[in-house]
């Protein structure tokens, strides 16, 4: 008999660091310091993965930067003229050597009219690479804040997609929820209370605490898979489908498919990383398969 299993699509998954909380850069290796001047700094500078694409304003880079030269204008003159004159289509007066050592490409700078009660302002819009070149130039303090910012969110942007990858278990999850559901003659709410006992196992062989002692112990709803750093993440992940896959083995029951998995990952995962005491445990359901 057919029988569906439950909606799991992984959408809970952060990879996207203009999204990504606190303890998400904290996990992907950034110091509580360097995430927090993140997450306040991408609310005037958001960050975009593509590098090329000329969408950054470059009045508010102006302003983020120190406001060289006290004007916006006499800035743009000497720094951005030059280069929307080497991006387009006429000759370059700016050598390509003298920008950060890379050849223009087409269309990294853009200029546009905004529209004012008299004269027409102009602004413009720059790449990400051509954004970070020039708070580089400024060669100040602020300067070298933004450049910085840049540089963390595409480190933040890589590092949240390797973390998603070890965080996004939903084909693990679908597989394991359909096993117990056949053996429970679909009795969800028995396949439920299997799944957590494993879940609840596969965290105490890791860190000797279970599952619901991190929740318990972390609060605000987080459990273990959230807030794993992702070198931990990929041992629970190895850990977890290794367990799946035991337990789907012919004649194996939790306890053989536990000792299995003890001795590869026993241990593996320090609870004090993430300031919380180990030794905490709780009693489990058994299990009757």
């Amino acid at each position: 008999m057919s029988k569906s299993i439950t909606t799991r699509t992984g959408k809970t998954v952060v990879v996207d660091p203009m999204t990504a909380s606190r303890h998400d850069l904290v996990a992907v290796g950034f110091a509580s310091a360097e995430a927090d001047a993140m997450v306040r700094m991408r609310r005037v500078l958001p960050f975009d993965p593509d590098s090329k694409t000329p969408k950054y304003d470059a009045r508010k880079l102006w302003e983020r930067i120190g406001k060289p030269y006290r004007q916006f204008n006499k800035w743009a003159e000497q720094y951005i003229k030059p280069l929307l004159e080497s991006f387009g289509q006429n000759s370059p007066k700016v050598p390509a050597e003298s920008f950060g050592q890379k050849s223009p490409k087409v269309r990294e700078v853009v200029d546009f009219l905004i529209p004012t009660k008299g004269r027409p302002q102009v602004g413009y819009l720059l790449s990400r690479d051509v954004a970070a070149d020039l708070a580089m130039q400024v060669r100040t303090p602020k300067g070298d804040t933004v450049r910085a910012y840049f540089r963390a969110m595409e480190r933040a942007f890589y590092g949240l997609q390797v973390r998603g990858e070890h965080r996004n278990l939903t084909d693990e999850d679908k597989a394991l929820y359909q096993f117990l559901l056949e053996k429970a003659e679909y009795d969800k709410p028995k396949a439920l209370s299997w799944e957590r006992d494993i879940k609840n196992r596969v965290a105490e062989i890791l860190s000797g605490l279970t599952a619901s002692a991190w929740r318990d112990l972390l609060g605000c709803g987080r459990g273990i898979r959230d807030v794993l750093f992702t070198d931990d993440l990929a041992i629970y992940d190895r850990a977890y489908s290794a367990f799946i896959a035991a337990i789907q083995m012919p004649h194996q029951t939790r306890d053989s498919a536990a000792a299995v998995i003890a001795r590869n990952y026993g241990g593996r995962i320090k609870p004090s990383r993430y300031g919380l005491a180990g030794g905490y445990m709780e009693p489990y359901t058994s299990m009757e398969f």
